[in-house]
């Protein structure tokens, strides 16, 4: 039982929040149960989340072809293969699958990526780039280089400020550091357990910013399943 009462529970279900959408930080409980004011807390986190997004004005690049990867990221999502869900690999490795099969993109994956780290020389205050040794960087799930685009995959109840951050990472090394500059972009795809939601990243006039594209929620699992009490 992960929370506190049979209420609890109902109240958080009639306010569309299951406990997997929780963290343990989110989990103010004995035993870390998941009490009223937890789902209170929560359901103004989402509205906030919600109210923060606007509609987005300004030119999505290359539009067609990520209106293609959310409909191929769709389709796998949907797949009667995931119906019962799957983990964070089986979606990425379905994902190449139908991109390498219905594009002509060359699809690269678990790239890894060297974090630069720059040193400012105290006298002559002029920049020194230097890699982090001993492998210290990253792995760029997807990347798709005739788009300069960087998908970022993910399996899990909610995104996160820190999964953006680990694809802003991934931007930022190839922005600075290889020719795709500005014209690199991102893609954060959360196959959730109930929601699949995906969003863009880009740089515009120096500025990042991320647009929610795409959200499909999936067959409830009483939908799938009759559940009967003896």
């Amino acid at each position: 039982m992960e929370f506190t009462n049979p209420d609890t529970a109902r109240f958080a279900l009639d306010n569309n929040l299951e406990a997997i959408q929780f963290e343990e930080t989110e989990r103010s409980g004995k035993d870390g149960k998941i009490t009223k004011q937890d789902v209170k807390n929560k359901i103004k986190q989402v509205e906030k989340i919600k109210n923060a997004l606007q509609g987005y004005q300004g030119t999505i690049p290359e539009e067609d072809s990520i209106k293609k990867i959310i409909d191929l990221a769709s389709n796998v999502y949907q797949n009667e293969t995931f119906r019962f869900g799957a983990t964070e690999r089986q979606y990425q490795s379905a994902l190449e699958l139908e991109i390498n099969d219905k594009t002509e993109w060359d699809t690269q994956s678990e790239i890894i990526v060297g974090y630069n780290y720059e040193i400012v020389e105290e006298c002559s205050r002029k920049r020194k780039r230097r890699q982090l040794p001993y492998g210290l960087g990253g792995r760029e799930d997807i990347l798709i280089p005739d788009l300069k685009l960087i998908m970022e995959l993910k399996q899990l109840a909610n995104v996160r400020e820190k999964e953006f951050c680990q694809l802003l990472r991934y931007m930022e090394e190839r922005r600075k550091y290889s020719d795709w500059g500005e014209e690199t972009k991102g893609l954060v795809i959360n196959f959730g357990d109930r929601i699949l939601e995906i969003w863009l990243v880009q740089y515009k006039e120096g500025q990042l910013e991320r647009i929610k594209m795409h959200e499909v929620e999936k067959t409830l699992f009483k939908d799938l399943v009759k559940s009967y009490k003896r």
